[in-house]
């Protein structure tokens, strides 16, 4: 059903520019690296899944979150993957200017911030870095936790605060499929990149291979406390701070 909505191919298009949601800010005088983060297109995904990791850099760096478009009844789904990327380019430039930045995005959406940062890269506004937040590419594991995912994503739609059912309607789900099929395949950036890794599995796991995400362009790795969910939840201060300690050493 996803090939029969409506799409988008330029900006233009969408009507008013896509503006990010801020999560934080840094106190007045302290001038750190932003931090830009992107939902996963997977599910019910919005800006309020970051909302506890964000709350950590509060005071200490600006930190906003991007969604994507389509998800919402009404919404324009992009054409393709190419729609897509210009257009969170677009939105990276505006929103920065000319300060340095950090794309992140946990789950698919670290594959976004990854696709948008070579984009930004071939622009020569590139990121200072990229942070991937338990993104899986084509492991054989994720499809062993396919089903454990989604009913783990089932279980936490009605506690979501934002927009209700009659905003969501079916939207979602054919926007899912929409996004699934762009190619977002990592492809080599020059900034550098780190992989935070869950440090416990979304199920019990006895398989003789490894369930953690790995990413095979150049990276550093570093495993946090949680699964795959609780990582930006009851673990999210650990993650972040995990973060934190990444952007540092840039």
């Amino acid at each position: 059903m996803a090939r029969f909505r409506a799409s988008f191919t330029d900006e233009a298009e969408l009507g008013a520019p896509r503006a990010p949601f801020t999560l934080a800010r840094a106190a007045a005088g302290v001038e750190e690296t932003a931090l830009v983060l992107f939902t996963s297109y997977v599910g019910r995904s919005s800006a309020y899944d970051y909302a506890r990791f964000g709350a950590y850099f509060r005071d200490r760096r600006d930190v906003s979150v991007i969604t994507h478009p389509g998800f919402l009844e009404g919404e324009l789904l992009p054409a393709d993957k190419e729609a897509l990327v210009r257009l969170h380019a677009d939105t990276v430039r505006r929103h920065v200017g000319d300060k340095p930045y950090v794309l992140s995005g946990h789950s698919s959406g670290g594959l976004v911030a990854h696709a948008v940062a070579r984009e930004l890269e071939r622009r020569g506004a590139g990121p200072a870095g990229v942070v991937l937040v338990d993104t899986y590419v084509d492991e054989k594991a994720l499809g062993d936790m396919a089903a454990a995912m989604g009913e783990q994503l089932s279980d936490r739609y009605d506690s979501v605060p934002g927009a209700d059912d009659n905003d969501w309607g079916d939207a979602w789900v054919t926007a899912m499929a929409r996004y699934m099929f762009l190619g977002l395949l990592p492809e080599e950036v020059a900034a550098p990149t780190l992989l935070v890794r869950a440090g416990e599995p979304l199920m019990e796991w006895t398989k003789d291979y490894d369930w953690r995400p790995s990413w095979k362009l150049e990276h550093s790795t570093v495993d946090v406390p949680g699964t795959h969910f609780t990582v930006m939840e009851e673990h999210s201060r650990s993650t972040a701070r995990a973060v934190e300690e990444w952007l540092e050493r840039l």
